[in-house]
């Protein structure tokens, strides 16, 4: 994790991202997040090139509601937002522009992924990777287990009849597309299905708000049959509205 040594110099816990940026030393094995396209040329440097001035910072309220938010930075004006979180939360962003951003945790870490591991104020800086540019950016802090937890947990769910619980986890695209008659058709097919065996759950492709993953489902219906799920590629997304992920998508 990065250190900052700012020479002895007495600076208010709030202000000290935003007056030493350019005056303290970050150390070693820091990484910036070039979003959405990370091998963009040119690449972010891992590290902020210059101070982010205080008339450049927003204090914003994230919690589980989107906070969308739109400015202008370049290569060497920098703009960035301030946020409360808890230790253990997760943030969550989204934007279509290529920007270099970093997140500064309480103690002046520049943290590698989306994990927040404590409780204060965070620092979110953005730079365009080269020239200037308006940009758009989508933030939330919630808890979020991971989307491999989730699936296991909703066929737990399902085992355990908790219709009400997985009928929830699943997109209204998931359920326009796959399941015509509503929770009515979903909760009597389930309810005809005395256990499922969960079997192998592997991770195809992950990216920030989505994954797709190889599934291995039995159904062993109350008959006795067993069926083997043949739609076993299962595509995750996560709803930040509701902080959580959902299926959206089984194919076979």
């Amino acid at each position: 994790m990065a250190t900052w040594q700012c020479n002895g110099l007495k600076i208010i816990p709030f202000l000290i991202t935003l007056l030493t940026l350019s005056g303290c030393q970050v150390g070693s094995q820091t990484q910036s997040q070039a979003i959405p396209n990370a091998n963009a040329i040119p690449k972010c440097p891992a590290k902020p090139s210059g101070s982010l001035e205080t008339k450049n910072i927003k204090s914003v309220p994230l919690d589980t509601e989107i906070v969308k938010e739109s400015s202008q930075v370049s290569d060497k004006t920098f703009t960035g937002y301030t946020f409360t979180a808890k230790a253990g939360q997760k943030l969550s962003y989204h934007t279509p522009d290529n920007l270099c951003l970093w997140v500064f945790s309480p103690n002046l870490e520049i943290l590698k992924g989306r994990d927040l591991p404590q409780t204060g104020k965070y620092t979110i800086q953005l730079a365009a990777p080269s020239g200037s540019q308006t940009f758009t950016l989508e933030m939330t802090v919630g808890t979020l287990e991971s989307p491999e937890q989730f699936i296991r947990e909703h066929y737990t769910d399902l085992n355990n009849r908790q219709y009400e619980k997985t009928w929830s986890g699943l997109s209204d695209n998931f359920k326009n597309q796959q399941i015509s008659g509503g929770y009515s058709e979903y909760r009597e097919w389930w309810s005809s299905v005395r256990r499922i065996n969960i079997g192998r759950i592997s991770v195809i492709k992950k990216s920030g708000q989505q994954a797709i993953f190889d599934t291995e489902l039995q159904y062993i219906m109350n008959n006795g049959q067993g069926i083997n799920d043949t739609k076993k590629y299962i595509t995750v997304l996560y709803d930040p509205k509701k902080d959580s992920w959902q299926i959206d998508n089984k194919t076979e």
